[in-house]
């Protein structure tokens, strides 16, 4: 149930979804020739201009991006590699397998196989998406394949498939690497909010985030003032609803 819950206050939360439900009641508030309703539809605009604009975005993204550093090599003491689900996106089985994950979850995977050659004697282990039936469909299995495709060895891999969401996969990992140490591989904007519950359970977890996607941005140019940036904007609120909501709840 609160899994269920979980996903539909970030349905509704997210800035876009807010912003679709004022630009409703402005137009019901024209219709009813309310005086609010000039008021709530130019401040609906604004509030919709600054949160998609990608100087602002940015900015979100980055705040969260910046609290874990890139990790070049791992500990020598370190022998698994956690790699995070970022779900998929198409199901036909007759597309190529970089169509059928999602950007996210490819991004994690290439940074999780990095990091795994660079051990010896290691182990990669992917994670995630258990309300999908159809094993061939889930999502750690799809993250299975791109690694085979990397040239990751079949035994080298462990599958966690029965979670659903970011806290249960850090209940799963806890049953299959217990206090053992390892890195943690996911999206860096995803990394605080799943370090925070990774640590929670009481996992011995290192940060290695991947995927960034607000680094490296250099100044401003005259496009980045067009709004065309609510995809980062929802991304970031989104996380940091989310770590309030485990902050308060767990």
């Amino acid at each position: 149930m609160l899994f269920l819950v979980k996903k539909v206050l970030a349905s509704i939360f997210q800035p876009s979804s807010l912003i679709f439900f004022l630009f409703i009641i402005s137009f019901i508030l024209l219709i009813l020739k309310k005086k609010a309703a000039k008021l709530l539809l130019g401040l609906t605009i604004v509030f919709y201009y600054i949160l998609s604009t990608p100087v602002i975005s940015f900015l979100f993204l980055k705040g969260l991006e910046n609290r874990f550093p890139f990790l070049e090599s791992p500990p020598e003491d370190v022998r698994y590699v956690v790699v995070l689900s970022g779900g998929n996106q198409n199901s036909l089985s007759d597309l190529p397998l970089t169509s059928r994950l999602n950007s996210y979850s490819v991004a994690r995977v290439l940074e999780g196989v990095r990091l795994y050659k660079k051990m010896q004697d290691g182990y990669l282990v992917l994670s995630g998406e258990g309300w999908v039936r159809d094993p061939e469909q889930k999502t750690c299995s799809l993250m299975k394949k791109l690694s085979l495709f990397c040239s990751v060895p079949e035994e080298r891999i462990i599958l966690e498939c029965n979670s659903r969401d970011t806290y249960d996969e850090a209940k799963e990992i806890k049953k299959i690497l217990g206090d053992q140490k390892f890195l943690l591989v996911t999206s860096a904007f995803h990394m605080p909010r799943s370090m925070l519950i990774f640590k929670k359970m009481g996992l011995n977890a290192i940060p290695a985030p991947g995927d960034f996607r607000a680094q490296g941005k250099g100044p401003a140019f005259f496009r980045d003032y067009f709004p065309r940036g609510m995809d980062e904007t929802n991304l970031a609120l989104i996380e940091y609803l989310g770590i309030l909501f485990y902050k308060v709840f767990y």
